[in-house]
C-alpha cells in the first residue's frame, strides 16, 4: 500500500502518481459506474495536458471547464493546472435554456479572454463562438506515460462561480495560496485521513461544496471518494445514502433540502445496508432547519445513523468555502431563539458584526482564504475594504464563539422596528405544511413594499386553498407580517441555481410578469 504523504500544493495534488490502492469512483446519470485509481487519472490528466497544449494553451491561459462530476472533467481540470493555466469553473447549460445561459456565460468567458471551452456537446452549441469549444472526452485519450509538464500553479488557479441565489452569477478569483490553506484546513477541522476516510457526493463539482469540499479534499488526500450525478439524486434521493452505505462512507455533504428529501425516502423505503460509518455529514449551502435536522436523524436511526455526525456549516465561494464549522462529533446544537449553530470560525478566519439597525448585524469576514475579487470585464477587481474585510449581505450574529445566521440583508421586510428575514417565513411555511413541500420562496414582491409573497410547491393532491391560507394566517400571528400573495405551485416550478437554491429574485420577476403558467399555478391566494 502506498503511504500517503502530506499534499501541500496545487502541483502535487494533481500528480498522484503511484497511488494504486485508492481512487476515485463515477457514477453517470444512467447509474453506470466505473473507478479510476488516482495513478489512472494522473496518466490521463498528463495525456490531456499535452493535448492542452497542442491546442494552444499555456500557463497563464484561462479554460473554461464545465464540471459534470464525470472522468473527463476531473481529467480536465487536472490537466488544466498541471500547464499552469486556470480553470473557470463553470456549470453545464440547463435544459431548455441554452439562450440565456449563453448571454450570461457567454459574455463572461468573452470579456475573460478565455483561451479553451472544455464541456459536454450542449456546452459547444452555446458557447463556440466565445472561445474554441471542445467536449471533455476528447481530451481523454490512450493514457500518457510520457512526464507531464513540471509547471508551477497559476497565482490565481481557480475562478469559480456564485451560485446566483440573488442574482447574475459573479466570477470569484482563488489564489493558489488561499485554495491550498482552506483545503489543509478543512483537512483538519474534520481530521480526514487518506488511508481511512472515504466520501460519497452528488453535489455537482462546479459548485463550490462539491469542488472545493469534497473532490479537492479528496484529491489532496489522496481519499478514496464516489462522485454521483446530481440528477441520480434528484431521481431516487435514497440512491445517495445507499451508496453511503456500500461504501462504507466516512464523509457526505449536501444541503438542507436534500437531507429533507433524503428523510422522507428512508422513511418510506427500507436500505439496504447501514449508514453506521458516517461520522461527517456536513450541511450547508443553504439555511439549515432543525426540523429537518431532526427529520434526518429520526429517518436514519434504524439504519445505523447518528444525530453526532451532522454538522451544519456556513460558507461561501468568497471565503473559497468554509467560515464556519462545529467540533466534530458533538451534533447539532440551537439556541434560545430555535436558531441553528452553524460552529466557530475556522482558524485563520476573522468574523465581526455590522450594526444595520436594531440588534442586527451584517457578518463581514477577514482571514487567509478570502478571494482575490471578482472578475468583471476580464479582471480581477478587489471586493475588500482597507482593512482587508469583506461584507457578506449576510444577518447574523456571532454568541458563545459560534456563528448564528438570519437571512440576506436584502431580503428583509421591517416591522415594528426590527427585520423579518424571508428566510423566516420560510422555515414557518415549511413547518406548517410538516415538511411535506418540495419547495418553498418567500421575497418581496416588490421593493417599497412592507411584504412579502410566498411561493410553495406541494405535491400533487391534497386541500391546496386551505393550505394557502392557513400559510398566511400562521405567519402573520408568527411573524406580524404581511404575507401576499401565496402561490400554490406544481413540484419544480419554483426557479433555482445550479446548486439548488431556491432564486429569490427570480421569482420576483416571475410574479411581476406573470410568468408561471397556468398549468404551474394551482392555487393563488392574494
Amino acid at each position: 500500500m502506498a503511504v500517503v504523504r502530506p499534499v501541500v500544493t496545487i502541483e502535487d495534488a494533481v500528480r498522484p502518481f503511484g497511488v494504486n490502492d485508492r481512487g476515485v469512483r463515477f457514477i453517470d446519470r444512467e447509474g453506470v459506474a466505473i473507478r479510476y485509481t488516482y495513478d489512472a487519472l494522473a496518466h490521463a490528466a498528463a495525456g490531456a495536458a499535452q493535448r492542452l497544449r497542442a491546442r494552444g494553451v499555456s500557463a497563464g491561459d484561462r479554460v473554461a471547464i464545465a464540471l459534470d462530476n464525470s472522468a473527463p472533467s476531473v481529467v480536465a481540470q487536472m490537466a488544466t493546472w498541471m500547464i499552469g493555466a486556470t480553470l473557470l469553473s463553470i456549470p453545464p447549460p440547463p435544459r431548455g435554456d441554452a439562450e440565456l445561459y449563453r448571454r450570461g456565460f457567454g459574455v463572461v468567458l468573452a470579456d475573460a479572454g478565455c483561451r479553451l471551452v472544455v464541456g459536454s456537446e450542449r456546452v459547444r452549441e452555446a458557447l463556440d463562438a466565445v472561445a474554441p469549444a471542445i467536449e471533455a472526452g476528447e481530451l481523454v485519450g490512450e493514457e500518457s506515460r510520457s512526464t507531464p509538464p513540471d509547471v508551477a500553479a497559476a497565482a490565481q488557479p481557480l475562478i469559480q462561480f456564485s451560485s446566483g441565489s440573488t442574482g447574475t452569477p459573479r466570477g470569484i478569483a482563488l489564489s493558489a495560496q488561499a485554495l491550498c490553506g482552506h483545503v489543509r484546513a478543512l483537512r483538519e477541522v474534520m481530521q480526514i485521513d487518506g488511508l481511512e476516510d472515504s466520501a460519497v457526493s452528488w453535489l455537482p463539482l462546479y459548485h463550490d461544496m462539491g469542488f472545493v469540499g469534497v473532490w479537492l479534499s479528496a484529491l489532496f488526500a489522496r481519499g478514496e471518494v464516489t462522485l454521483m450525478a446530481p440528477s441520480r439524486f434528484v431521481r431516487a434521493p435514497t440512491e445517495w445514502l445507499s451508496r453511503c452505505a456500500n461504501d462504507r462512507a466516512t464523509i457526505t455533504v449536501a444541503p438542507d433540502f436534500g437531507y429533507r428529501l433524503a428523510a422522507r425516502m428512508l422513511e418510506a423505503h427500507s436500505l439496504d445496508g447501514d449508514l453506521s460509518t458516517l461520522r461527517v455529514c456536513l450541511s450547508g449551502a443553504e439555511r439549515v432547519s432543525w426540523a429537518t435536522l431532526e427529520e434526518f436523524a429520526r429517518a436514519g436511526a434504524s439504519v445505523g445513523f447518528s444525530w453526532e455526525s451532522l454538522m451544519p456549516v456556513y460558507g461561501m465561494a468568497e471565503a473559497t468555502l468554509a467560515v464556519s464549522c462545529p467540533p466534530l462529533g458533538r451534533g447539532p446544537r440551537r439556541d434560545a431563539r430555535g436558531a441553528v449553530a452553524l460552529g466557530p470560525p475556522l482558524p485563520g478566519v476573522e468574523v465581526r458584526q455590522m450594526a444595520i439597525g436594531g440588534d442586527d448585524h451584517v457578518l463581514e469576514l477577514r482571514g487567509e482564504w478570502l478571494f482575490d475579487g471578482y472578475l468583471e470585464s476580464g479582471k480581477v477587481s478587489p471586493a475588500v475594504d482597507g482593512g482587508g474585510w469583506f461584507a457578506t449581505n449576510d444577518v447574523g450574529y456571532v454568541e458563545s464563539g459560534e456563528l448564528f445566521v438570519r437571512g440576506r440583508a436584502d431580503e428583509a421586510v421591517v416591522v415594528h422596528g426590527r427585520n423579518v428575514f424571508a428566510e423566516d417565513v420560510e422555515s414557518i411555511a415549511m413547518t406548517t405544511v410538516n415538511n411535506e413541500a418540495l419547495g418553498v420562496a418567500a421575497f418581496v414582491p416588490e421593493r417599497e413594499d412592507n411584504r412579502f409573497a410566498l411561493a410553495i410547491e406541494l405535491p400533487p393532491g391534497g386541500e391546496s386553498r386551505s393550505v394557502a391560507g392557513n400559510l398566511k394566517d400562521v405567519i402573520i400571528r408568527a411573524l406580524e407580517v404581511k404575507v401576499s400573495p401565496v402561490l400554490i405551485l406544481a413540484p419544480f416550478s419554483i426557479p433555482r441555481t445550479t446548486s439548488g437554491k431556491v432564486q429569490r429574485p427570480a421569482c420576483r420577476a416571475m410574479l411581476s410578469k406573470g410568468a408561471w403558467g397556468d398549468d404551474q399555478v394551482l392555487v393563488t391566494v392574494a
